[in-house]
């Protein structure tokens, strides 16, 4: 998301409106961005994630999330976007699935 005064400014209003609540709005936001969003007070966390599909041998003795994507990549499905669990980044270390953040939740501190 590129910033000029005109989207920065509605991009402060839409972040206003979830001030106090327990809403989230979801961005996909640069490392300055990111900055900028937490110096106004919001609690920034990484939401989704851009995983890169591959294939494995011994497929059967794999965990179901590398079998899934070994198979969208036999489908010539080459990303998915998808949200991943500490258990789940883990394993695609472990396994050598390349993954980073796409889009980040944007929350209220004080909720």
């Amino acid at each position: 998301m590129r910033w000029n005064a005109q989207t920065f400014n509605k991009f402060r209003k839409d972040l206003e409106k979830i001030r106090g609540t327990r809403r989230y709005k979801t961005y996909r936001l640069g490392q300055e961005q990111i900055k900028i969003v937490e110096k106004m007070g919001f609690v920034v966390e990484p939401y989704l994630y851009l995983v890169r599909t591959r294939t494995f041998s011994n497929v059967k003795e794999r965990h179901v999330d590398l079998r899934k994507l070994h198979y969208l990549k036999k489908n010539k499905v080459h990303t998915k976007i998808m949200q991943l669990t500490d258990e789940q980044k883990l394993l695609f270390k472990k396994n050598g699935v390349k993954f980073e953040e796409f889009k980040q939740k944007i929350s209220d501190k004080t909720k």
